[in-house]
């Protein structure tokens, strides 16, 4: 089964769990404040809380590329006029560089650079320094904080204790450093 890329209307696969990956009986993970791994007391109601959030897989996608409409469709998921999204996505051979990031974080050589045809981009998120790469799924969420009742730190780390849920479905062990 095919869907069409949101940039370039190409088919692309239709991406869907082995059934042999999901938790007991078929079923995908069973997000609850039980689950192992010690969730925060309310983290996960933001589950309950959310309309509707629509995912996106768009295959290998340049990082500007991919950037500058995670920037157009923010604004309008922020409107209302498109729900909370979740963009699926490859990017080929790129560092970012975050606010706090610096050239010298990038521990490859500048001829290996080339060689891989990485592009190095700063950037305004927080943080240092992200590689990503082909053959790495990349999640970017567009969601409407404010319809949520959260502000960025608490979707961050409401985001981080799901994943760490849902890796325990798996029996995964998955930690948090407790810090931004």
């Amino acid at each position: 089964r095919c869907h069409r890329r949101a940039l370039d209307d190409e088919p692309v696969p239709h991406l869907r769990p082995p059934c042999s990956g999901r938790g007991a009986g078929g079923r995908f993970p069973r997000l609850h404040k039980g689950a192992p791994g010690g969730h925060r007391a309310g983290h996960l109601d933001f589950l309950r809380q959310m309309e509707r959030c629509v995912v996106i897989s768009l295959g290998q996608v340049e990082y500007l590329r991919a950037w500058d409409l995670q920037r157009r469709l923010h604004q309008q998921v922020a409107d209302g006029a498109l729900p909370n999204l979740l963009l699926l996505l490859e990017h080929p051979h790129v560092y970012t560089l975050g606010r706090r990031g610096k050239t010298s974080d990038i521990l490859v050589s500048d001829e290996a650079l080339s060689r891989l045809g990485a592009e190095v981009h700063e950037i305004d998120r927080g943080g240092e320094v992200t590689y990503h790469g082909p053959g790495q799924l990349v999640g970017y969420p567009i969601v409407n904080l404010r319809a949520w009742g959260g502000g960025p730190l608490k979707y961050v780390e409401t985001l981080e204790q799901v994943l760490i849920a849902t890796l325990a479905e798996f029996g995964i062990t998955g930690e948090s450093a407790d810090r931004p």
